[in-house]
């Protein structure tokens, strides 16, 4: 009997020798990794907690006095290493405008404090959603509505003291169902973010036709910017001389977007020089060969944004002018503002070019750049489109844009700009060309 309560004693304590040292092996195994982890975030970030939303907020309000802490609340959260030095970073976004939030808001935490890294990063209404990829920063997207989605692809990269726009509006997929159309276009990638190949392919559901429509070469610079590289699918395109007859550029712009895709590579770049050139000599004619326009002031009514015409002589250089931009679809006339540092100033007056007219000639300015790094636009653009009655001044003073045009809506969003941190910003109040001039 003595030896078998020897034997039942002897087991007993082998059971509770190897549960024991099975418990302390799986603590021993996750210890030396979570006290090298803090140990690490101490050093890194002097003791600062990242992850206390009490602490980030105090920091965040401090700086953004205007969010309040329902505000904050109402924000998604999430974590991720964009700085790239082994620490998560908080990233702070919305949808459909909750908590009053437009762009997104990045905050890392460094041995002096915390400190915002973002600028001006917008966000999108139905789903903004970051990403680290390849060492860069991916905001997917989703916009649209009335039977019309679109996903986009947002890259940014850190350049060690905050987040640039390397490329936005990326379209990764649209979906198109009304009575008017009924298609999806889908989109593949090939390669890694620093050089990428992107391919669209159509699916029209009324009778499941499928086909390749476009396809897109994305070079990373050094200047952590994409160089977008149009791959063509055939060579069936005319040329520059065989399209443009000397009073049809908006048809021979038109014709450009229309076909990317279609030209040869090499006749490709030389339309786009050809167009750029006409725009140029048209640009010049108006302004008398010189930077801007030389037309009386008396006659713009800045409350209406209009520039009345009908007590000027007709044979006068100005009106002549004034003239040309008054019948062209493709420069409009513009009051210039020059704002810098908080000051406002007149700046006399100019044409930009049509944001429509813009928007295809895209294409053709992208070609340019990556054959010339050199090259500039000989007219003024439309950069940002903004409006004080809905929009922060930070889509203006925090954008990645080197000397910005902006297109504002009237007189009130010229004042608004009086005292805020703009930077060598153009503000550009558009004008209706009235009436018709005095026959002497």
């Amino acid at each position: 009997m003595r030896k078998v309560l020897s034997l039942i004693v002897l087991l007993l304590l082998v059971i509770g020798i190897s549960g024991c040292s099975t418990e302390e092996l799986s603590k021993n195994s996750e210890t030396p990794t979570q006290s090298i982890q803090i140990e690490n975030q101490d050093n890194n970030e002097d003791s600062l907690d990242i992850y206390s939303m009490d602490d980030v907020y105090l920091f965040l309000h401090s700086i953004y006095p205007e969010y309040s802490k329902d505000n904050f609340e109402k924000w998604n959260v999430s974590y991720l290493d964009v700085t790239e030095d082994g620490f998560d970073d908080v990233i702070f976004t919305s949808t459909y405008g909750d908590g009053e939030l437009e762009s997104a808001i990045i905050i890392t935490a460094e041995k002096d404090g915390f400190r915002e890294i973002s600028r001006y990063i917008p966000l999108s209404k139905y789903a903004n959603n970051m990403e680290m990829k390849d060492g860069l920063l991916i905001n997917n997207t989703r916009t649209g509505g009335s039977g019309s989605f679109s996903e986009y692809m947002d890259i940014y990269s850190y350049d060690g003291q905050y987040i640039n726009v390397s490329r936005q509006n990326i379209l990764v997929k649209e979906t198109v169902e009304n009575p008017s159309a009924n298609y999806e276009i889908s989109s593949t990638i090939e390669g890694n973010l620093e050089d990428f190949i992107i391919t669209y392919t159509k699916k029209n559901f009324d009778d499941s036709q499928c086909y390749v429509i476009a396809k897109d070469r994305y070079v990373l610079n050094e200047n952590l910017e994409y160089n977008k590289i149009p791959i063509s699918l055939d060579n069936s395109a005319l040329g520059f001389d065989s399209v443009f007859t000397g009073e049809n550029l908006l048809e021979t712009i038109q014709y450009f977007n229309d076909n990317l895709y279609l030209f040869e590579d090499e006749l490709r770049v030389n339309y786009a020089k050809e167009i750029f050139n006409v725009l140029e000599e048209e640009k010049m004619v108006m302004t008398e060969w010189g930077n801007f326009i030389t037309i009386p002031a008396e006659y713009v009514n800045l409350e209406t944004m209009n520039y009345d015409i009908s007590i000027m002589k007709s044979n006068e250089p100005e009106t002549i002018i004034l003239e040309k931009i008054k019948n062209s679809n493709i420069f409009t006339l513009v009051k210039v503002y020059y704002a810098d540092q908080g000051l406002v100033q007149d700046n006399g007056f100019n044409v930009i070019i049509n944001g429509y007219v813009y928007s295809m000639l895209q294409p053709a300015y992208e070609i340019m750049c990556s054959n010339d790094e050199s090259f500039n636009l000989p007219f003024l653009k439309p950069d940002i489109y903004f409006t004080s009655s809905y929009m922060s001044e930070k889509v203006v003073t925090m954008t990645h844009i080197v000397y910005p045009n902006v297109v504002v809506e009237n007189i009130d969003d010229i004042e608004f700009f009086e005292g805020k941190d703009t930077w060598k910003t153009n503000l550009l109040i558009r004008l209706n060309i009235l009436g018709k001039p005095i026959t002497p």
